[in-house]
């Protein structure tokens, strides 16, 4: 079971995060409160968790420097921040210490039950892949797949090579993937480089050939041509629009 740790310097928030968690129909074995991030690295220090909520800025030490000090205990560790502060640089940060959500407050309780949920899936799925365990609800292998199509949006990411790395036949993969999200699997790809391409345009100073390249599309015209596909612009009048 996941063990949680909740962190934020407004004693309100915590314990609100905490009472709505505690109500919900999720199961932990453990949710901890930490009031800044010192507190939390004394008790992640002392027997690491599977999933920290954080704020991102806090006294002494912010909730992103707090995160890349956990990921070197725990590799594993999911995270998922929150902020009052919509600003792109910790968007750029959170992205790299590859968080799982990133939220802005006031957060609705069902948001994040719904994004924590979706955390608890995913440790559930790479627990049992990695145990070698076959039994795996077909949530959990979607919700696998989908972080994994989210964290690495430049690899490989073909049927053929998901179909390989998650131990599964091909039209299966193709099939439950449909039934759970209703997308094809490559359409859920496209959206999410997509989505990645944006942030990436919105966040960072990057070339659009080396954004291109990070998302997964080799050809950096056919890239163009797929963003203004979905976007309705170029990468070029999105990133001056955003």
């Amino acid at each position: 079971m996941c063990r949680l740790l909740i962190v934020d310097d407004e004693m309100m928030i915590t314990d609100g995060i905490e009472k709505a968690l505690s109500e919900s129909c999720l199961h932990f074995s453990e949710i901890c409160k930490a009031y800044s991030a010192t507190q939390a690295l004394e008790k992640f220090r002392a027997c690491p968790f599977d999933l920290v909520i954080s704020d991102i800025r806090m006294p002494e030490m912010d909730g992103l420097e707090m995160t890349e000090e956990m990921k070197r205990l725990n590799p594993k560790l999911i995270a998922i921040f929150l902020t009052g502060f919509q600003d792109f640089e910790y968007a750029r940060q959170a992205l790299r210490l590859g968080a799982r959500d990133y939220l802005l407050k006031p957060v609705p309780d069902e948001q994040l039950i719904d994004s924590v949920k979706r955390a608890m899936n995913t440790l559930q799925a790479e627990s049992v892949l990695k145990s070698g365990d076959s039994v795996l609800t077909n949530s959990a292998i979607i919700e696998a797949i989908q972080k994994y199509i989210t964290d690495h949006p430049d690899r490989n990411l073909s049927l053929t090579a998901l179909s390989k790395r998650f131990r599964m036949n091909s039209s299966y993969l193709s099939r439950l993937f449909h039934q759970e999200t209703g997308l094809p699997v490559s359409a859920y790809i496209i959206a999410q480089r997509i989505e990645c391409a944006k942030k990436l345009l919105s966040a960072t100073n990057l070339k659009v050939n080396d954004i291109a390249r990070r998302v997964g599309f080799d050809n950096p015209n056919y890239f163009a041509r797929v963003f203004k596909e979905k976007t309705g612009l170029l990468p070029t009048e999105y990133r001056l629009l955003y």
